[in-house]
């Protein structure tokens, strides 16, 4: 996009310049034209020097009109690809948000079997029995959230291929693909999410707060409804105050709404968190190896501005990576996205995507890191 933009400027200013020399040439046959008239015995002399002045000017001006047409041509050009360009990010980020919705659905898909065999044993079932089935089924939803992150990073990866080679207009090798979270510093925040431990705790956490209050409700005499409305509650099919809406519950079916309490939002979390997260990391991978083959190419920041965003977002959009594809946080320190410490890593709303500078944006870029460590250096 910026190369796009500074052939743009370049066309514009070339532009300008051969009107301001146009101009020019069209006030001097004006001036040869009257002293023509002027100077009538020298007429034919003039005159034929008059001719092959034009000549030449005809032939300048032919120049400049091709050149001027291959550059409006070259403006068309970039003016499309810049807006391919955007399309293209556009396209990619709603593809992730529909990996979310997926991914969530699916776990709300778990969640309604669990649920609909809770409710048919609410008034008499085992609650031991129901303690183990829900701490069982729990560590498989979570189990199954893994896979579909470990699927989100295969598939941000084969589209991350396909985007760089629209970028080089060449072909460029198949993405690899990863049965398990790789074991990297880079993915530890994942790799912690999903531990066995992590896993285990979360589903006796849900599993013990269900039988409770099914206990405590059959020991105060509750109806059977305001029990459910309870479980609901913990397992987030209804918000905090207990309400449900056949609008909001189809949404959440369809992963693209979640109450901000219980269990289902705890893995909408998860998977937004995880699914934006591998989309940084299929770049990243990408990045690390084209770097070592184009010295221009970097990673730009590109976070979500809705009004929700954290300072950190508004901050950080459109920075520009280093050459090794790090970004400069406001604490002054170089990380990578998505592996900065937790308080700039949780729920960051940032992703980023390859860019490959001219040599005056690579000054620019790299003057504008310098002015930033040096503010940052004074602020200490």
């Amino acid at each position: 996009k910026a190369n796009a933009r500074n052939r743009m400027r370049d066309s514009e200013n070339f532009y300008n310049d051969f009107m301001a020399k146009l101009s020019a040439i069209r006030t001097t046959e004006k001036n040869i034209a009257e002293k023509e008239n002027e100077a009538g015995k020298f007429n034919e002399i003039i005159l034929n020097s008059n001719n092959e002045s034009i000549t030449r000017t005809k032939s300048q001006q032919n120049d400049y009109e091709n050149t001027l047409s291959k550059l409006e041509n070259e403006l068309v050009e970039a003016k499309a690809n810049i807006m391919t360009a955007e399309r293209d990010i556009k396209k990619e980020k709603q593809s992730e948000l529909d990996k979310i919705a997926q991914t969530n659905a699916k776990c709300v898909s778990a969640y309604q079997v669990i649920r609909n065999n809770i409710f048919n044993n609410i008034s008499d079932g085992d609650l031991v029995k129901m303690n183990k089935y829900i701490y069982s089924e729990y560590g498989k939803v979570y189990t199954g959230l893994k896979g579909m992150i470990i699927d989100a990073l295969n598939d941000a990866k084969d589209k991350n291929v396909k985007l760089v080679e629209k970028l080089l207009n060449e072909p460029l090798p198949p993405a690899r693909h990863f049965k398990v979270i790789p074991n990297d510093p880079a993915y530890k925040w994942t790799n912690r999410v999903f531990t066995k431990k992590s896993i285990s705790v979360r589903s006796q956490k849900a599993a013990e707060a269900i039988t409770q209050i099914i206990a405590d409700g059959r020991n105060d005499g509750l109806a059977i409804a305001d029990i459910q409305k309870k479980v609901d509650i913990v397992m987030g099919f209804r918000d905090a105050q207990g309400r449900l809406t056949d609008k909001s519950m189809k949404l959440i079916e369809a992963g693209k709404f979640t109450h901000r309490n219980g269990s289902i939002y705890e893995t909408y979390r998860i998977a937004r968190t995880e699914v934006m997260r591998m989309n940084a990391f299929a770049k990243r991978d990408m990045f690390e190896e084209l770097k070592g083959i184009y010295t221009n190419a970097r990673l730009k920041l590109k976070a979500t501005l809705d009004g929700r965003e954290r300072t950190q977002s508004r901050i950080m959009d459109g920075f520009i990576s280093t050459a090794n594809g790090l970004f400069m946080y406001p604490n002054g320190q170089y990380y990578k996205l998505g592996s900065a410490p937790a308080q700039w890593s949780i729920n960051d709303r940032e992703t980023q995507y390859i860019v490959f500078l001219n040599e005056k944006e690579l000054r620019n870029e790299r003057k504008r890191l310098q002015e930033q460590a040096a503010k940052v250096k004074a602020v200490k």
